[in-house]
C-alpha cells in the first residue's frame, strides 16, 4: 500500500538534509576560522583553538545518520536504492531474537547519542513482548505490545524533542472487535497519543 516506499522517500530526504546541514556547519566554522587566522591577533588564539577542535570533532563524527529498524526483515535494498536511499550511510538494523522491550530500549539509546536525524521502525505489529516471547505457542496469551509501547512513548517523547530527532513507526490495520470501528492499529492508545502526525494509506 506504499507505507515502506513512503518511509524510504523520507529516509532519502532526511539523508540529504543531514548532509546539507553538516556541510553548512563545516563551511561556517571554516570561514570564521580563516577570518580569525588572517587577523592574527593574540587575543583570538583561544577561539581559534576551539574552532579547530570543533572542526575536528565534526569531521570525525560526520553528518547525522538515519536508522532503519527492519523488524519484518522485508526491506528490499534494490528498491531502497531506486528510491534514492544511500545504503552506505544508512544504519540498517534487522533484529533476530530481540524482544519488543529490547528493541525499544535500543532505539532510545540510539536517539540519546544525538547522532541520528531519523529512526524508522518497520513495523509495530512485528514486535514481540517478553512475556509472549518466553511462552510456548500452545499457551493462550492476552495483552501484547500496548504496555511496552505506552512506556516507551512516555520516555521517548522528550528525547525526540531534546535531540531534534524524528521517529516513524509503520503500523498496519487490523480488524476491530468494536462494532463502531471497522478496524484499528496495534500498539494501544499511548502509542497513538505520542504521534504528532498519523498518515493512513488505503487502496482506492
Amino acid at each position: 500500500s506504499g507505507k515502506t516506499t513512503s518511509a524510504l522517500d523520507i529516509v532519502k530526504n532526511a539523508q540529504k538534509i543531514a548532509q546539507d546541514e553538516y556541510l553548512e556547519k563545516m563551511d561556517s566554522i571554516s570561514s570564521k576560522l580563516d577570518e580569525l587566522e588572517q587577523k592574527n591577533n593574540k587575543t583570538d588564539q583561544k577561539e581559534i583553538k576551539q574552532l579547530k577542535e570543533k572542526l575536528e570533532e565534526l569531521d570525525e563524527k560526520g553528518f547525522q545518520k538515519v536508522v532503519y529498524v527492519d523488524a519484518e526483515h522485508t526491506l528490499d535494498e534494490d528498491w531502497a536504492r531506486l528510491n534514492g536511499v544511500n545504503l552506505d550511510e544508512l544504519i540498517l538494523i534487522q533484529p533476530m531474537e530481540q524482544t519488543c522491550e529490547q528493541i525499544l530500549d535500543m532505539i532510545m539509546n540510539i536517539i540519546k547519542t544525538g547522532d541520528v536525524i531519523l529512526v524508522v521502525l518497520d513495523s509495530i505489529p512485528m514486535l514481540v513482548p517478553q512475556q509472549i516471547y518466553e511462552e510456548s505457542l500452545e499457551k493462550k496469551m492476552y495483552g501484547g505490545i500496548a504496555t511496552p509501547l505506552t512506556r516507551f512513548s512516555s520516555l521517548v517523547a522528550p528525547l525526540l524533542h531534546k535531540y531534534n530527532t524524528t521517529l516513524i513507526g509503520i503500523n498496519q490495520n487490523r480488524d476491530s472487535m468494536d462494532e463502531y470501528s471497522p478496524d484499528s492499529t496495534p500498539g494501544g492508545r499511548g502509542w497513538k497519543h505520542l504521534q504528532g502526525l498519523r498518515i493512513e494509506f488505503r487502496k482506492g
